[in-house]
């Protein structure tokens, strides 16, 4: 069982969490969907493709909107298009609303891809607790990457890319000191053993500073050249359990979301079956992703 899967057992068994109530969750939509309108306005204009991905892409199939029990908002977008947001965001574009972090190789990162946070509002969550980041309402962007043709060319671009995106992480963790998750191991004891196998890793490696591991990583899995294959390293089943033919990731439809509407890929059945199997079947309380929010303020 992955450190994500144990966290997210026990955030169903704690009541050291915050409990997002009825109300929050929808003042917590409504301010996620408004950051969203933002970028898609934005993107739009400069004829860049944003897509919903993950579990976002399900709740507009499944619910045209939020999945009920979802606390966030997922984007992806092909690599190309991703520098650009990038580079519009550094250029001032809603600066006045919102700040961003990515893996630049200076500033701290909680995360091996871009995130968009909504100044004034507080979210806290206990694996990416830190002063050195945002602890603020966010986006988060998924860059779409082409994959090699060839297989063991892949099979070991993979193998390299999940080391360097293990190690970063492991680093991180080691060197971030936070007593919410320290909680989170004395109530659970396989939390304890995975976490302590993640700081031997994380102290090993950290003479080197995590935002130099994810600035590397990010540089390694970079791709924006044409291929058979694309895929999205920093997704949930990382560089090979996102893998797809390319025209999955190219070809999107706009369907309702909410009072809004929003893109998915076209073929959208093909890509929530790689992610989640039989997508529609509605899966038990514990087995419900979600993120560990320990404060939130919007």
């Amino acid at each position: 069982m992955t450190l994500k899967q144990l966290l997210n057992e026990w955030s169903h068994e704690t009541n050291f969490l915050h409990e997002v109530s009825e109300e929050e969750r929808i003042q917590l939509h409504k301010a996620i969907l408004d950051m969203y309108i933002d970028i898609r306005t934005l993107c739009e204009t400069h004829n860049l493709s944003v897509m919903l991905a993950g579990g976002s892409c399900l709740g507009a199939v499944s619910h045209k909107g939020f999945i009920p029990w979802d606390d966030d908002l997922d984007l992806m977008m092909p690599r190309a298009d991703y520098n650009k947001l990038i580079d519009l965001l550094k250029g001032g574009s809603f600066s006045d609303r919102y700040q961003y972090r990515y893996p630049d190789g200076k500033k701290d990162s909680s995360s091996t891809f871009l995130k968009v946070y909504k100044k004034g509002t507080v979210l806290k969550e206990i694996d990416t607790l830190s002063d050195s980041v945002p602890n603020e309402l966010f986006l988060d962007f998924f860059p779409i990457e082409s994959a090699s043709s060839f297989f063991l060319v892949r099979k070991f671009k993979a193998f390299i890319a999940n080391g360097l995106r293990y190690i970063s992480n492991c680093v991180c963790d080691f060197k971030r000191k936070n007593e919410v998750l320290e909680k989170a191991y004395a109530e659970k004891p396989e939390l304890q053993m995975a976490m302590k196998r993640r700081f031997f890793i994380g102290k090993c490696f950290s003479i080197i500073d995590s935002v130099k591991w994810r600035y590397w990583y990010d540089k390694f899995v970079s791709d924006c050249s044409r291929s058979q294959y694309m895929c999205i390293p920093s997704g949930r089943l990382l560089y090979e359990g996102e893998l797809l033919p390319s025209n999955v990731y190219l070809s999107s439809i706009k369907v309702p979301f909410e009072n809004t509407y929003a893109y998915i890929p076209k073929e959208y059945d093909r890509y929530l079956e790689n992610l989640y199997g039989n997508y529609m079947e509605i899966p038990p309380v514990e087995k419900r992703e979600c993120h560990f929010i320990a404060e939130l303020k919007l």
